[in-house]
């Protein structure tokens, strides 16, 4: 049973990993085309991110769901009532390491919860850095310098 929790894990892991890579390369290929309008590029950035994210955010309670509730490799239990909803729950505060702990997986599957979770924060790094290098992207590009804005664009070690 511990296998199969760890391959679920990888496998899930891989398969989310692969996806926002894919909407990374994606969105940074479209950021290497100049277009009139920054902020709605820059908008639309936001929202296929946090889209993503949402995305792998149900994945990942689904798959938290198969096993428990379909191959019993463990139980999530906090709650009076388990369904989809605590499900989600659980998968959302597990990718975005934020653990309240009201809600918690036991048995072989936690190997998936933590693999949420270390999925979670390397992706949510990453997007955090293709964010950035969108706004460094589109400044650049709108033709200002560094002294144009009063040095506002370069960053200080003090």
């Amino acid at each position: 049973m511990v296998i199969l929790s760890i391959l679920l894990a990888i496998t899930s892991a891989v398969i989310t990993v692969s996806f926002h890579v894919w909407i990374l390369l994606r969105l940074a290929k479209r950021l290497l085309r100049r277009h009139h309008r920054p902020v709605l590029q820059l908008n639309l950035t936001f929202l296929l991110l946090g889209s993503a994210h949402m995305l792998e955010i149900i994945f990942f309670g689904l798959m938290t769901w198969l096993a428990c509730d379909q191959i019993g490799l463990g139980t999530l239990t906090g709650r009076p009532e388990i369904n989809w909803e605590a499900y989600l729950y659980f998968a959302f505060e597990t990718y975005s390491t934020v653990g309240y702990g009201n809600i918690v997986l036991n048995g072989p599957a936690e190997a998936l919860g933590a693999a949420a979770a270390l999925v979670g924060i390397v992706m949510t790094a990453s997007s955090a850095s293709l964010t950035f290098l969108a706004i460094q992207f589109i400044h650049q590009g709108s033709g200002k310098s560094a002294e144009d804005d009063g040095g506002a664009a370069q960053i200080k070690a003090d």
